[in-house]
């Protein structure tokens, strides 16, 4: 884990924050994956529908729900 994604986590825990791990979602729990060969990268950089559909499932593990116009 890259020492930010840990701090920012280690720092939620300790204050009640919730944080949403996108990075293991996205390039496996060891971040040694890229997400672009797992199909979750449009153009190396932003999320497509499937990479989209994986940050949402994060947000929505941590009780978050999708806003509907």
């Amino acid at each position: 884990m890259a020492s930010l994604d840990a701090a920012s986590l280690q720092v939620g825990k300790e204050r009640g924050i919730l944080v949403a791990d996108t990075g293991s979602a996205l390039n496996g729990p060891n971040r040694d994956v890229d997400p672009y060969d797992r199909g979750y990268l449009s153009d190396g950089v932003h999320e497509d529908n499937a990479g989209a559909k994986i940050v949402a499932d994060v947000f929505r593990k941590l009780g978050y729900e999708p806003i509907v116009p």
